[in-house]
Order: C-alpha cells, then sequence, then structure tokens
C-alpha cells in the first residue's frame, strides 16, 4: 500500500491502521517525515516533482492500493480554495503519481482519494444537509476535487482496478505540525480558558434555538447547543479550574465558548 500525505491527519492515521494489519506492507510518501510510523517504509518527496515520483513507483511496483490524502493548500480558507494555482498544483500532484501508478503497478487494485464538504460548496455558500453524491454535487464552482475526480476517472476508464471517493465533514486526529489538525486548537482555546480562571458552566436558563447560556452572575456562554450530553450531569455543570484553586471566585468570561468533550 502506498499512503500520500503520510504526514498529514489522514494519511498518518492510515499508515499507522494498515501497517498493525497483518500481511499488509505499507510505504508512506510526504515531503515531510512523520515521527513515528511503527515500521512502516517512508519516502520523503515533493509530489510536484513528476520525476521523483516516477521513481519511487518504480521502486514499489509491487503497490495494490493508494490511499491518496495529499494536499496543497494557499493561506485563506475560501480565497485560496477558489484560486487557479492552487487547483492546477492539487492536479499536478495527483497526476504525477497516478499516471506511473497505473503504467508500472500491475497489481493495482484500488485507489481511494480524499475530498471534502467542498464539494458542495460548503466554502462558497451554506450548504443543504444530509448532502447526498450527485445530488448536491456544485459542479459548477471550480474546486480541484472535480479536477482529481475527472482524471481519476478518465485513468481506471475499463482497467481492473476500482477507486472510492470519500467526503468525511470533518477528520479529527493527531498529526504534528498540521494545520488540518482540529486538536491542537481546541487545546489551545481549553488552555486560554484555563488560564483566565475558574470556570463553571451552570444551566440555570438555556434556549435550544439560541445555545446561550446565562449563569447567575448575568454572563453569557456559547454552548454547542447540546441539552445535558452524554457524560454531563444531569444540572449541566461542567468545572474547569486552576489546580490550586487561585482563581476559584473569578467571573466567567463574556460570550466564552464552551467546548464540551465526552467519550
Amino acid at each position: 500500500m502506498l499512503v500520500a500525505g503520510a504526514s498529514g491527519v489522514v494519511g498518518y492515521a492510515a499508515v499507522k491502521h494498515f501497517i498493525a494489519e497483518s500481511g499488509c506492507d505499507v510505504v508512506g510518501v510526504s515531503r515531510r517525515m512523520p515521527l513515528d510510523l511503527d515500521g512502516a517504509a517512508f519516502v520523503s518527496v515533493d509530489l510536484n516533482d513528476a520525476d521523483a515520483c516516477r521513481a519511487v513507483v518504480r521502486a514499489h511496483s509491487d503497490v495494490t492500493h493508494l490511499v491518496y490524502a495529499a494536499l496543497f493548500e494557499k493561506p485563506g480558507l475560501v480565497a485560496g480554495w477558489r484560486e487557479r494555482d492552487q487547483m492546477e498544483t492539487n492536479l499536478r500532484m495527483f497526476a504525477n503519481l497516478l499516471d506511473p501508478l497505473v503504467s508500472e503497478a500491475a497489481a493495482l487494485e484500488h485507489v481511494a482519494l480524499l475530498q471534502g464538504t467542498k464539494a458542495y460548496g460548503s466554502h462558497v455558500r451554506p450548504m443543504k444537509v444530509p448532502a447526498r453524491e450527485g445530488r448536491s454535487d456544485r459542479r459548477e464552482i471550480p474546486n480541484f476535487y472535480w479536477n482529481q475526480e475527472d482524471y481519476l476517472r478518465s485513468k481506471q476508464n475499463d482497467k481492473a482496478w476500482h477507486f472510492t471517493i470519500f467526503r468525511p465533514v470533518l477528520i479529527v486526529g493527531y498529526s504534528q505540525g498540521s494545520a488540518m489538525n482540529v486538536v491542537p486548537a481546541i487545546g489551545v482555546y481549553a488552555a486560554m480558558l484555563k488560564e483566565v480562571g475558574s470556570i463553571a458552566l451552570e444551566k440555570v436558563r438555556s434556549s435550544e434555538e439560541t445555545g446561550v447560556v446565562e449563569t447567575p452572575s448575568g454572563d453569557c456562554a456559547m454552548t454547542d447547543g447540546l441539552s445535558n450530553p452524554a457524560g454531563m450531569s444531569n444540572a449541566g455543570v461542567m468545572d474547569v479550574a486552576p489546580e490550586d484553586g487561585s482563581a476559584k471566585d473569578a467571573p466567567m468570561p463574556r460570550r466564552a465558548k464552551a467546548v464540551q468533550i465526552w467519550n
């Protein structure tokens, strides 16, 4: 198995998962080497370099599966995705790896391509939920997803191998140094709240429509809109305070967002 984007959230998880499977040999490729791949092979390669990609495939011509989770992204969550050079770069990276695989990996069986809800235009305008493939696709909005998908379909064209395209809403996982990993952002936010002092969310009056919780002091906090989620007490109280209790009576920050994490 060849995993492109091995240093990212999805690619890293794929490498760690499949290397644990009996009889599965895994090769991860990315520019930056992940810290620990549990014994999986790794090749540092820039997918913009067609010759380098061809060399990787020639060295591993027995590849049966490709997981493509690599991404080139520019600053600006919305603007970058609508720029032509970003689309061209992502298509080129994909083609540089897929082309030699199709021509030289005779045992190729399956290609997994990662997309997301931007296929439904979520980065441009609100999307209808639930979204459905073939019904909610926004092909009128330029997106490198369509470039890659069309290219993949043209290469498969009655070949013996197959492909799957994934469109997850959000993936949370581990990946050091990855801008796509939401876990550090949540951790930083929680640390900031703890630094402010004692935080007690006392559910006195709540509105399911607005998700606003008012505390006895009159301060407000935004919640995720869930009432009494699994793992929370019946009173809906969540305390996060310094261990020394020094800020026990500190007021709640106004308009703070409450991040509720439970199993």
